[in-house]
């Protein structure tokens, strides 16, 4: 939604559109979202914050967010329904 493509762009487009906002190639973009699985853990770590870089220069929260928002409740357990 933070790009505003239609849900039928290609993942060449949408790589386009996200290398764009990052100054990245989008080869090495489309490579890093829609690219193979981590072989290692190393690997996993590096896609991890990569995709963190990513996210938070392409959609970053807005200064004013409530603190909801920008951070997980302390006390709750991810996926605890309450």
């Amino acid at each position: 939604p933070r790009l505003n493509l239609p849900a039928a762009t290609t993942p060449a487009e949408v790589a386009a559109a996200v290398a764009a906002r990052t100054g990245d190639g989008p080869g090495p973009t489309e490579e890093l979202l829609y690219g193979g699985g981590p072989e290692t853990d190393q690997d996993l770590l590096e896609l991890a914050r990569s995709l963190d870089r990513v996210t938070r220069t392409v959609a970053p929260y807005p200064a004013d967010a409530p603190p909801s928002v920008a951070a997980p409740h302390p006390h709750r357990a991810e996926g605890d329904p309450r």
